[in-house]
């Protein structure tokens, strides 16, 4: 590893940094995964309710509110659970991306500098 790669290596352990624990965003995006889940639950109970009763009205009260109910908690759910795991994923991605940058200019520069130097003959 190159002196930039190493240089920023320890500039980061330097920073200190107090980002989002990852006990916060495995909590988030189990939540993301509840919240997708749980429409399903009440997409069999709406079923029951619709069921049980005889008068029309009701029926239809009872599967509206299930429906809308359920297809918030799957829009937010996944909203949720996309943000936190792609957030995961992009910060990783980021910072490779910018060690690996790192890593190739020290190698253009040794390249550089090694044909740039004057040969013995």
């Amino acid at each position: 590893m190159g002196s930039r790669a190493e240089e920023f290596t320890q500039e980061i352990g330097r920073l200190k940094l107090a980002g989002s624990s990852a006990q916060n965003e495995a909590r988030f995006t189990q939540l993301g995964v509840v919240a997708l889940v749980v429409p399903v639950v009440l997409a069999v109970i709406g079923i029951i309710m619709v069921a049980s009763t005889s008068d029309a009205a009701d029926q239809r009260a009872f599967a509206s509110q299930t429906f809308w109910l359920g297809n918030i908690l799957v829009i937010i759910g996944a909203t949720v659970f996309l943000r936190f795991s792609l957030g995961r994923y992009l910060r990783f991605w980021m910072i490779r991306l910018i060690h690996e940058q790192r890593a190739q200019t020290d190698r253009v520069v040794d390249a550089i500098e090694r044909a740039s130097a004057p040969i013995d003959d």
